[in-house]
């Protein structure tokens, strides 16, 4: 396979010689001006290296260090990294002078290390799909790399790492980009994972798993920006100067188990009108906003409670209405109108009848419609006979049998009190319930610090919970007595 090396035309750290119109770009990439990969050199560990089309496939096995002329990918192209699982993680070092530009696909099943002094850029339609990715122009050694050291050492004139596409782990997965300065404009997901962004000429993570990564950062003027998308469990920004227009999103669905924000900056942390940080789950998560200078926040930060809704109980037999057939004998209710003047005979109470299904009568016999309650409902206070033409002449003039049908209401007599129906059992109010020791329920934490805080009147903190609020802390801690938060000398 012949190799040609081509300047580059989208840069991290553009030259003077390649900035010209938008039609030479496009002329550009027509004749190929990125391809994948080229002119790889196994320095440790074993990779094989097959070409079909435009997809360049490495197979590796775990802890592989590869040097390569050009470490780039162009649109419609795809470099794929073949591992032995998961865990397994191979190093790409880029000992040319061009920057690394992705805008093509990157896949793979395990993690990939990306190395390049020149700066690295993921255009924007790229896709990176990969078990975890950590990119730095600052240099990495490879004891380090082999220990799984996270430690990047100042590297003079290291390019920017710059994300416009779209960067996708799989569960539990690390995204890790390292430069003089990191700037994300497009959508980076680790579901249930770790997103970090640092901006120093020398950093070091300690251990990123843990509740507080510790990052050193020797310059106070390099930049992190967020104005993108960053899904993750935890997520970082460290720099001199953090700066978040776009979404953080640590929400998490584990019980007991919240997300977590974090942005500190040497110098200061700004958040604009449109940042929106969320560490929502059924416990409130952690968002701690810290810089040693100026602290400014707008916008919405969220370490709210939220609880599944509970299912609703289906309605049943025991708790429906009772159907009634609208031609039994049911006595009507007395109302105000009907005012007892004269004493009717006792009659026995008969026994409850049988309730058959029959259609509801339209009209009386007399033609008229039937009786309608002050409730809306059928006032039925006797049942009318069935006529025949055979008997319908003797029945009009004969009285109807008590022992059939019920006699017609008497105004002048007085009204049998109509049964009291007994009234539904009332549950007792539910009592309050108490917050679990596992503080499920309960809102999370926001911390705003700093030496100067300024909070703008259109932002809304919110670590609210249904069985309790959490912690708010803005410019410091209760009355300035812990040592270990910082506190404020303007708020």
């Amino acid at each position: 396979m012949k190799y040609q090396q081509l300047p580059t035309y989208t840069t991290a750290r553009l030259h003077p010689p390649y900035r010209r119109t938008a039609g030479w770009l496009v002329a550009m990439a027509a004749v190929g001006a990125i391809a994948n990969p080229q002119s790889p050199q196994v320095v440790n560990g074993q990779a094989s290296f097959a070409t079909n089309g435009a997809t360049l496939t490495v197979t590796n096995t775990p802890g592989a260090i590869i040097h390569w002329q050009s470490f780039g990918i162009n649109r419609g192209e795809l470099t794929r990294f073949v591992q032995q699982n998961a865990a397994s993680a191979v190093l790409n070092r880029v000992t040319g002078t061009d920057p690394s530009n992705i805008l093509g696909a990157l896949q793979s099943n395990g993690r990939v290390f990306l190395i390049n002094p020149n700066g690295i850029v993921f255009g924007r339609g790229s896709q990176v799909d990969v078990a975890g990715l950590v990119v730095s122009s600052l240099k990495m050694s490879d004891p380090d790399f082999l220990a799984g050291r996270l430690r990047f050492t100042d590297t003079p004139g290291a390019g920017e790492v710059r994300v416009e596409g779209n960067i996708r782990t799989a569960s539990g997965g690390q995204v890790i980009l390292v430069a003089p300065r990191v700037a994300n404009s497009g959508l980076i997901e680790a579901p249930n994972g770790v997103i970090l962004l640092a901006a120093g000429r020398s950093v070091e993570i300690s251990d990123i798993d843990r509740p507080s990564i510790r990052v050193e950062i020797s310059n106070s003027n390099e930049e992190a920006v967020n104005v993108g998308t960053l899904i993750a469990r935890h997520i970082s920004i460290y720099g001199g100067l953090v700066r978040n227009s776009g979404t953080i999103l640590a929400n998490s669905a584990v019980v007991g188990e919240g997300g977590r924000v974090t942005l500190r900056g040497k110098q200061a942390v700004v958040l604009t009108p449109t940042s929106v940080i969320e560490a929502n789950g059924p416990s409130g998560g952690t968002v701690l906003i810290e810089s040693e200078g100026m602290t400014q926040v707008q916008g919405s930060i969220s370490a709210r409670a939220v609880l599944p809704m509970p299912a609703l109980p289906l309605p049943t037999m025991e708790t429906a209405a009772p159907l009634v057939n609208p031609a039994s004998p049911v006595q009507q209710a007395p109302s105000a109108t009907n005012t007892p003047t004269a004493a009717a005979p006792a009659r026995t109470p008969a026994a409850t009848p049988v309730l058959e299904p029959v259609a509801a009568p339209s009209a009386s016999s007399d033609g008229a419609a039937p009786a309608v309650s002050p409730s809306g409902g059928l006032a039925l206070a006797a049942a009318a006979p069935v006529l025949t033409a055979a008997t319908s002449a003797a029945n009009s003039l004969s009285p109807p049998l008590s022992a059939t049908v019920p006699p017609p209401s008497d105004p002048l007599a007085p009204q049998r009190p109509a049964p009291q129906t007994p009234a539904l059992p009332v549950a007792p109010a539910p009592a309050v319930p108490q917050a679990p020791a596992s503080g499920n329920g309960i809102g999370g934490s926001i911390r705003v610090l700093g030496r100067s805080v300024s909070v703008g009147d259109d932002a809304r903190l919110d670590a609210s919970g249904p069985l309790g609020g959490g912690e708010i802390l803005v410019g410091g801690g209760w009355q300035g007595l812990n040592p270990n938060i910082i506190t404020s000398n303007f708020t």
